[in-house]
């Protein structure tokens, strides 16, 4: 993420036995409250929008994609975390979703699953405190890493590498490796 823009890609397989498998195929995605669609000259969607709307206060945006056919669908737009927000980890929609009428005249709707995103924190601390250990580079300290993912996926953390040569991290407290979970965790080296 740069200057607090993302990148969200939608990737949807179709298949059928015909090669054409709907038609009136409408693709939308409903933007979290933390976040606003974005664009500008350098951040444009791969495929322009057919529309932007409001939903509940959430920024909705929209492609008629018409005919609905075997294959991939790929979509990127991006969007911009809200100034309040900015420093957390927060789920990016509220829903996706492909809503078409199939070839025997049925309406169809596909919701996507929204994952559950979680943050772990890794800190670098001088044995007994909470003061982080001294960097090899002058007058610097060992910086915490975030990892963020999706929940149940599974994390690894290191050792720094980084750390003054005086100073050596022996001990952990927290689980070094293991599957992220709905609530924020920490690992301490120590």
């Amino acid at each position: 993420v740069e200057k607090g823009i993302g990148k969200i890609k939608i990737d949807i397989e179709v298949t059928g036995e015909e090669d054409e498998v709907g038609k009136d195929a409408v693709i939308s995605d409903i933007i979290s409250e933390y976040f606003n669609y974005y664009e500008d000259a350098t951040y444009k969607p791969s495929t322009a929008i057919s529309t932007k709307t409001q939903e509940n206060g959430n920024d909705k945006i929209i492609w008629n994609k018409g005919t609905l056919e075997k294959g991939n669908i790929h979509y990127e737009f991006y969007i911009k975390i809200k100034d309040e927000y900015k420093g957390g980890t927060y789920q990016t929609n509220t829903e996706a979703k492909l809503s078409y009428t199939d070839i025997f005249g049925e309406p169809n709707e596909i919701i996507a699953e929204v994952p559950e995103l979680s943050r772990l924190f890794v800190h670098y601390y001088i044995k007994g405190t909470q003061e982080k250990v001294p960097s090899n580079i002058d007058g610097q300290v060992v910086e915490d890493v975030i990892i963020e993912t999706k929940v149940g996926e599974q994390y690894i953390t290191q050792e720094a590498e980084n750390v003054l040569k005086s100073y050596k991290l022996d001990s952990v407290v927290g689980e070094k490796q293991g599957i992220t979970t709905k609530e924020t965790s920490e690992v301490i080296y120590y």
